[in-house]
């Protein structure tokens, strides 16, 4: 092979796989595409905002790759280095690529234009549960460095394959963010030990999430690559057929029976008898008991909307915050959700699951998404079972509803959260709230003790209200307390856009809305440019690997 081509300020994950390949091309653009929300203290932004995008051949098969570069805020997506991801997913979707490739390197949502970062997660989910429906591969590499954390730890978990080296960490929230909300004695971020066993490539290719790698073997990857592209490809979508989803419900849900009151990883894999890794039996273990989900306490905003909606009697609400129920209009309306500011932990999401696919399988014309939930738990045994999965679950099981023509209606009604609102709210056809919502990604508070910097809630990247997410495209529509034929009509309507398109779910266009509510300008033009470039032509410079 000859010498690469590549600049000096390539990511470095892109240098050390560079043998997987056997042709490697940037995909350049004729203008700068960089974050315009930089801090002005950290000088000029990087061209390209901490991914680099491109395409590469392996045994003639052509395959859309980006990578992710840690030195650039930590790998982190804002809203340019999201509006480029989803550009590469959705155009390999366009181009009908043999297979997508991630080299993953992110600590999740960059804080500092936050609301911007949590849509473009959304967006990515939905390309990459599109593809999949479509038969074409996603394939995740998660290396040395920052790991695969928070929003991107989502994306991970809707590939078709992932692939972790020894060193490499994925989950969802890291030990500083649960040890900010519970303390020390829940996750302690000194305890490097227990991080890298929590997060690290042997449990997750234990609980077969993910297969273990060889470090810096860039043979044996292009090898397993191979192997899966010369698989048959199945028809659209085994990983939406109720089937599937019904085995991967069961699969979770065991694993969480099973593990929900074990204190540690060491706890857990002694149970199944399995053989540790040596470095784990010198290890000083973690002994903190679990704790069970508090009951919660509808909000009287939320009481106004079932009130208003009338239905009180035909939906039910746990003591944990599980909404279910259904009501009949002009059309059958199922009814999930969840209520009182609850945490979204693995046991209320699979619960959620379940519900979504009994209505598949129902009589069922639509579906209202109710949506009150302070965030994702941020408890050590989630972590450790792998709440991300679950949660990636439930954006599954919306998929399918959504693909069998069955529209799904998000509606914050007093609160909504991070993860909890990416893989829920932010997966249905639309997503509408009451103007008095609050919608957010982490605290201020939080943001600055994360970022070691002040921050302005009141900006329209960190702005925790519904309006500010309107103005992004994430909500589709502020309103006031709506009532059933408010939801009759909206159904209507997308029953209808529904039988001039040949497939469904509806294209997702969120990032118009952002783009035309000058909420978030930089996006859209960036996603059309990317889509304007010719792969065949110069702005595609081959360099040759």
């Amino acid at each position: 092979m000859s010498t690469p081509l590549l600049s000096a300020d390539s990511p470095a994950a892109l240098q050390r796989w560079l043998p997987v390949w056997d042709h490697l091309w940037q995909w350049k653009t004729p203008q700068t595409q960089c974050s315009p929300h930089w801090p002005a203290a950290q000088g000029s932004a990087p061209d390209g905002d901490g991914i680099w995008l491109g395409c590469a051949s392996l045994d003639h098969k052509k395959i859309w790759l980006a990578v992710q570069d840690g030195k650039v805020t930590g790998g982190a997506i804002g809203e340019v280095h999201g509006a480029r991801l989803y550009a590469l997913l959705q155009r390999a979707l366009t181009e009908k690529a043999d297979a997508v490739m991630i080299i993953a390197e992110s600590g999740g949502v960059r804080l500092q234009e936050a609301n911007a970062g949590l849509i473009a997660v959304a967006e990515c989910i939905d390309a990459v549960l599109r593809l999949r429906a479509a038969g074409i591969p996603v394939l995740v590499l998660i290396d040395q460095g920052r790991g695969c954390f928070g929003g991107m730890g989502l994306i991970a978990a809707a590939a078709t394959q992932v692939w972790m080296t020894p060193a490499a960490r994925w989950g969802m929230s890291g030990a500083a963010v649960i040890a900010q909300a519970h303390g020390n004695t829940e996750f302690d971020p000194e305890d490097k030990a227990l991080h890298a066993r929590t997060h690290g490539a042997w449990h997750r290719s234990q609980l077969h999430e993910a297969i273990l790698l060889p470090d810096h073997e860039p043979v044996t990857l292009r090898q397993q690559i191979a192997g899966l592209l010369a698989q048959p490809v199945s028809e659209a979508g085994d990983f939406f057929t109720l089937p599937v989803l019904q085995q991967r419900q069961q699969a979770l849900s065991e694993r969480w029976q099973a593990g929900k009151f074990c204190t540690d990883v060491i706890s857990y894999w002694q149970s199944h008898h399995l053989a540790l890794p040596a470095t784990w039996l010198q290890a000083q273990a973690r002994t903190t008991t679990a704790t069970e989900p508090e009951a919660v306490k509808i909000s009287a905003l939320q009481q106004q909307v079932s009130d208003q909606l009338a239905i009180n009697d035909d939906v039910q609400t746990s003591p944990h915050g599980f909404v279910i129920g259904q009501w009949q209009s002009r059309y059958r309306w199922q009814v999930i959700g969840t209520a009182g500011g609850a945490e979204s932990g693995t046991a209320l999401v699979l619960a959620q699951a379940a519900a979504c696919m009994q209505a598949l399988q129902e009589p069922v014309d639509a579906v209202l998404l109710l949506i009150s939930t302070c965030g994702q738990r941020l408890r050590y045994q989630e972590e450790m079972l792998s709440l991300h999965q679950a949660m990636l679950h439930l954006s599954a099981c919306l998929f399918a509803l959504r693909q069998a023509g069955k529209p799904v209606l998000g509606l914050v009604c007093d609160q909504a959260a991070a993860s909890a609102l990416v893989t829920g709210g932010m997966q249905c056809d639309a997503l509408w709230a009451l103007p008095q919502a609050s919608i957010r990604v982490m605290s201020p508070e939080a943001i600055a003790q994360v970022t070691g910097s002040s921050v302005q809630p009141d900006t329209a990247m960190l702005a925790q209200t519904a309006q500010a997410h309107w103005q992004t495209g994430a909500v589709h529509h502020l309103c006031d307390l709506p009532d059933r034929a408010m939801l009759d009509d909206w159904a209507a309507e997308l029953l209808q856009q529904q039988r001039t398109n040949t497939s469904l779910p509806l294209p997702d266009q969120r990032s118009l809305l952002g783009w035309q509510r000058q909420g978030r300008t930089a996006a859209y033009p960036v996603m059309q440019a990317l889509q304007a470039v010719n792969p065949c032509s110069p702005d595609l410079q081959p360099e040759a690997v």
